[in-house]
C-alpha cells in the first residue's frame, strides 16, 4: 500500500464510474493520492505508462489487454475495489435491426458470466 501511495498516478476521468470506484475503496487515503496526470480516456494511458513511470488502476480485463501490448507489469491492487456493472444502451430504433442484435449479442458475450475469470472483475495496477 505504501508503494502504491507513494507512486505518481495517471488517472482516467471517463468512465468516471470507475475512478469513483476507486476512490470509494481508497476511502481517506484517496486524497493523499498523487495524480500526475489525468486523461479521458483508457486507451491513451498505456503509451503513457510505457514512457513514464507513472502507474495507473484499470479493471483486470483492460489490464489483460494492454498490458502485454506495451509490455507493461500488471499486479494486483493492495485493496478491493467493487465489479463495475457492464450495461449496453442503444436507441429504440436500432432494436430490431438485425446487424446491431448481432452486434450487442457479440458484445453481451464477451462479458457473460462463463466467460469471466475468476478475479475478472477485480481491478489492477498498470506498470
Amino acid at each position: 500500500m505504501r508503494q502504491f501511495a507513494d507512486a505518481q498516478h495517471v488517472v482516467v476521468s471517463s468512465p468516471a464510474h470507475f475512478e469513483r470506484q476507486v476512490k470509494r475503496a481508497l476511502g481517506k487515503l484517496a486524497g493523499k493520492r498523487h495524480i500526475a496526470l489525468q486523461v479521458p480516456h483508457f486507451l491513451t494511458v498505456p503509451m503513457v505508462l510505457a514512457k513514464t513511470n507513472l502507474v495507473a488502476v484499470f479493471p483486470k480485463r483492460v489490464a489483460d489487454i494492454f498490458a502485454p501490448l506495451v509490455k507493461l507489469k500488471s499486479l494486483p491492487l493492495p485493496f478491493a475495489v467493487k465489479p463495475i456493472q457492464v450495461r449496453q444502451f442503444w436507441h429504440g430504433r436500432s432494436h430490431h435491426d438485425p446487424g446491431h442484435q448481432w452486434l450487442r449479442k457479440t458484445i453481451a458475450s464477451m462479458f457473460s458470466e462463463e466467460k469471466m475469470s475468476p478475479g475478472a472483475a477485480s481491478a489492477r495496477m498498470l506498470r
